[in-house]
């Protein structure tokens, strides 16, 4: 996939909110820099990158340990992906959809035996990062609505091909 930005109505959105996300300080602690660019760098378009060049397989555990943090930006599945609306008072256009960002972040090793300790070291974190969201609603493309419909830690089941993670799925609404 190519490294330049998204230009357009409907890819560029997808880019812009990957550059909100890579400057949030709470994303890039989450990555252990103050980078933005490495901030970028673990903030995907639509989903990883293939396990191998050409696999046609599901990610290992280490290869998905190495992986995180990461956030991917896609269309969402929560309602309308893009509208295009005339307002004929100006004879201007409105751009507006939703996106979809999802969030894999590890449990830190101090957290692993303790999942009250977990949980709520995690919601600090997801909170500081809401908060900086909030902070960029209505600057370039404008979050409208920023929502979180899911958030879990790795089943037990799922544990040994997984590794310990907190999943986030969140819905982005934008005007532009």
């Amino acid at each position: 996939m190519a490294d330049e930005l998204g230009t357009g109505e409907i890819v560029g959105p997808i880019d812009a909110l990957r550059q909100i996300i890579a400057g949030c300080p709470s994303w890039q602690a989450w990555c252990e820099t103050s980078d933005s660019a490495v901030g970028l760098a673990h903030t995907y378009r639509i989903g990883l990158p293939l396990p191998e060049k050409g696999a046609n397989r599901d990610y290992r555990r280490d290869e998905l340990e190495a992986l995180r943090p990461f956030a991917i930006v896609d269309t969402s599945p929560f309602g309308e992906n893009f509208n295009l609306t005339l307002y004929t008072e100006d004879g201007g256009y409105l751009e507006r959809g939703n996106l979809l960002v999802i969030f894999e972040v590890p449990v830190p090793e101090a957290d692993l035996l303790d999942e009250a300790a977990a949980k709520w070291n995690f919601l600090v974190k997801l909170g500081a990062f809401v908060s900086e969201m909030r902070a960029a609603m209505g600057q370039g493309l404008r979050i409208t609505t920023f929502g979180i419909d899911e958030s879990a830690r790795t089943a037990v089941e799922d544990l040994e091909t997984q590794g310990d993670r907190w999943i986030v799925l969140a819905r982005v609404g934008y005007a532009v």
